[in-house]
C-alpha cells in the first residue's frame, strides 16, 4: 500500500484502529449535534434572543465552509492523530469553560456567538484529518465498506443527537447538557491514541499554504475522475440537500394538517432509506461499476426530489424518501472512489477539498433555498426545478463522460 500502514487483512469489526475511529465518529457526532441543539435553545429559552440564532448557527457552520481546506493542508503536514485529539481537546475545554459561565450566571449573546464560531474552527480542523486517515487503517480493497459503516455512524449520530439533548435538558440542565458534551469529547481525544497509525509524514519541498492547497487543487483538476466525483458532490449538495431539508416541515404544514407525527414519519423514512443502503453497502462491499451505480443514483434522486414537489398523500412522501436516502447514501461509494485514487501525500488536501464541497455547502445551500423562498417562490417549485436540474446533468455525465459511468 506504499505509503500506507499495511494491515493484516482481517473483518473490519476485528480491526481496532478502525474500530477506535469509528467510536470517535459516533462521539463527535454526538458533541456536536447535543452542542448545537443546547446553543441554539439557550440563545432562545434562555437569552430570549431569537433573532440571533441564525447568526449563532451560521459562526457554526461557516468555518466548516472556509477552512476545511485549510484543515486538509494541515492533515498532510502534520500527524493525523494530533490533529484529531488536539481539536477534541480544545473543544471540551472550551465547552467545559461555557459551564462555568453558565454557572457564574457571566453568559451573554456575545459569549455564545465567540463560542460557535471558535467550536466551529476546530470541527473545521478536525473533518478533514478523520476522513483522510480511514485509508491509513484499512486495505485498499476495504474502503467501500469502510466508508459505509463510517456513514451509518454518521447516520446514528444525526438521529440519537437531538433526542440526547432532549433527553439531557429534561432530566438535568444546561449545565448537565454541556458537561456531557465535554465528557464526549474529551473520551473521544482519549480514544484517538488508538488510531495511532505511526505513518512517515513525506517531507516535500517547503511550500507556503497558499501553494500547497493550490497543489491539492491542480491534483484533483487534472484528474478527470476525481474532478468528476468532486462535481457530483457539489451538484448533490447544492441542489438537493438543502431544498429537501428545507422542504419537509413546509410541505407537511402546508398539505398535512400540520401534525408533527407526520412530519417524524417522513423523517424516519428518509433515514430508513439511508441506513438500509448504508448497510447494504457495508455488507456487500461494492467494487465493480461503482461509477454507474452513482450516476443512476444521482439521476433517481433527482427524480424523488422532483416528485416531492408533486406529492399529495402522507404515504407518496414516505416511499419518495425512503427511495431518495438510499440514493444519496451512495456518498460512501464516492468518497471510497476519491481515496483509492488519491496518493497518501496529497490525501488531506483532497479530503479537505471534498469536505467543503460536501458539508461546507450545505449552510449555502440552506441559505440559497431561504433566500429564494424569501421571494414567494413556492417550495414544491423548487424541489421540481432542482430535481429536474440533477436528473438533466447526470444524464448528460452518463452521456459525455464515459470514463465516470465505466469506472469501478
Amino acid at each position: 500500500m506504499n505509503t500506507q500502514v499495511l494491515i493484516n487483512k482481517q473483518a473490519l469489526i476485528r480491526n481496532k484502529k478502525f474500530m477506535s475511529l469509528m467510536i470517535v465518529r459516533v462521539l463527535t457526532g454526538l458533541s456536536f449535534g447535543i452542542y448545537l441543539l443546547g446553543e441554539s435553545w439557550y440563545v432562545v429559552n434562555e437569552l430570549n434572543m431569537k433573532s440571533y440564532l441564525g447568526i449563532v448557527l451560521m459562526l457554526t457552520s461557516i468555518p466548516r465552509l472556509l477552512l476545511m481546506t485549510f484543515g486538509g493542508f494541515l492533515s498532510d503536514k502534520y500527524n493525523k492523530t494530533k490533529i484529531m485529539f488536539m481539536s477534541l481537546l480544545i473543544r471540551g475545554l472550551l465547552v467545559f469553560t461555557l459551564v462555568s459561565l453558565i454557572i457564574t450566571e457571566n453568559v451573554n449573546i456575545l459569549a455564545i456567538l465567540l463560542y460557535a464560531f471558535f467550536f466551529g474552527i476546530l470541527d473545521a480542523i478536525f473533518y478533514p484529518a478523520n476522513s483522510s486517515i480511514v485509508p491509513e487503517l484499512v486495505e485498499k480493497e476495504e474502503l467501500t465498506r469502510a466508508n459505509a459503516l463510517l456513514q451509518s455512524t454518521n447516520l446514528f449520530s444525526t438521529v440519537v443527537s437531538p433526542i440526547l439533548a432532549g433527553l439531557l435538558l429534561s432530566i438535568g440542565s444546561f449545565i448537565f447538557l454541556f458537561s456531557i458534551t465535554a465528557f464526549f469529547l474529551l473520551v473521544g481525544g482519549v480514544v484517538v491514541f488508538l488510531i495511532n497509525t505511526s505513518v512517515q509524514l513525506q517531507q516535500v519541498q517547503k511550500e507556503t499554504l497558499i501553494e500547497n492547497i493550490k497543489t491539492g487543487y491542480t491534483f484533483i483538476r487534472k484528474d478527470k475522475l476525481l474532478s468528476s466525483l468532486l462535481a457530483i458532490i457539489f451538484i448533490v449538495n447544492l441542489f438537493i440537500v438543502g431544498p429537501v431539508n428545507i422542504a419537509l416541515p413546509v410541505i407537511v404544514d402546508e398539505k398535512f394538517g400540520s401534525k408533527i407525527l407526520n412530519f417524524s414519519f417522513m423523517q424516519s423514512a428518509l433515514f430508513l432509506g439511508m441506513l438500509a443502503a448504508t448497510l447494504i453497502f457495508s455488507i456487500k462491499n461494492i467494487r465493480k461499476k461503482r461509477g454507474l451505480i452513482i450516476l443512476c443514483a444521482m439521476i433517481l434522486s433527482g427524480f424523488c426530489v422532483l416528485s416531492l414537489g408533486l406529492i399529495s398523500y402522507l404515504y407518496q412522501g414516505i416511499l419518495i424518501l425512503t427511495a431518495y436516502g438510499a440514493c444519496i447514501s451512495v456518498s460512501s461509494l464516492i468518497i471510497a472512489m476519491i481515496q483509492e485514487n488519491t496518493p497518501n501525500e496529497k490525501m488531506g488536501r483532497v479530503m479537505g477539498l471534498t469536505s467543503t464541497a460536501s458539508l461546507g455547502l450545505i449552510p449555502l445551500s440552506y441559505g440559497l433555498t431561504s433566500l429564494i423562498l424569501f421571494f414567494g417562490i413556492p417550495i414544491t417549485d423548487v424541489l421540481i426545478v432542482c430535481g429536474c436540474v440533477v436528473v438533466i446533468i447526470s444524464s448528460y455525465i452518463i452521456w459525455k463522460f464515459g470514463f465516470v459511468r465505466l469506472s469501478d
